[in-house]
């Protein structure tokens, strides 16, 4: 490099990963003592239950519709809540993957926490970005991602794909929405719920409706409409 364009290794940029001094074995420490928290069920179950799901976390969607039928999931804050509770304890499968943000000119590393919400088609996948606090040793939730493709691509920033080394987030990211609609009152997700249900019904011929779970609210909801269609 020295001889062909005239520049010191020192004078580089830096990459992602050594301007923050998060080595592989950061990475992997922190990822650790994140799985260690969520197998902790008290203490995760303290930070899932403190937060304000509608007000104060962000919810990145599927920016690239590609012209596919835009589903938003609506759900009530108590029963998202109970539904990530019920992913935490010492017997649970957690998957981390690590992913870079952005803002403010800033940037830093998260860890998406892949859980599973329940959706039309039964269940559905979203990723819960977690960020970890080395001075506290504690973790900060940040922000709900509805888009793998996404993710991946913010994780392989991180970490190349290489011939050893492949981010498995599209293999094990299952999903039928492309954002989701968190209400702390009932009243507003009723409403948000009809409208979900409107663009359910106009793309009902696109699914496989033999799939659904027949107790799901829009299965019930949408049979009825397209029975009276014929």
């Amino acid at each position: 490099i020295a001889e062909r364009y005239g520049i010191n290794e020192q004078d580089l940029p830096k990459s992602v990963l050594e301007s923050k001094k998060l080595t592989p074995n950061v990475i992997n420490e922190q990822m650790t003592k994140i799985t260690e928290i969520i197998r902790n069920g008290d203490i995760m179950t303290d930070k899932i239950q403190n937060i304000n799901w509608e007000n104060n976390i962000v919810v990145f969607g599927n920016a690239d519709q590609n012209n596919k039928c835009s589903v938003t999931l609506g759900r009530e804050q108590r029963g998202f809540r109970e539904e990530l509770i019920g992913q935490c304890g010492k017997d649970t499968n957690i998957k981390l993957s690590p992913i870079l943000m952005f803002g403010n000119n800033e940037y830093w590393v998260e860890y998406a926490w892949i859980v599973e919400v329940n959706s039309f088609q039964n269940k559905v996948n979203v990723a819960i970005s977690l960020k970890y606090n080395d001075k506290k040793k504690t973790i900060q939730i940040k922000a709900i991602h509805c888009d793998p493709q996404r993710l991946l691509e913010q994780h392989e920033v991180i970490i190349p794909p290489t011939d050893g080394n492949k981010c498995d987030i599209l293999e094990t990211f299952s999903t039928n929405i492309t954002s989701l609609n968190i209400c702390a009152n009932p009243d507003r997700l009723s409403k948000t719920k009809h409208l979900e249900l409107k663009r359910f019904i106009e793309h009902s011929h696109e699914l496989d409706m033999s799939q659904f779970d027949k107790r799901n609210y829009y299965y019930v909801q949408a049979s009825k409409v397209l029975d009276k269609w014929g």
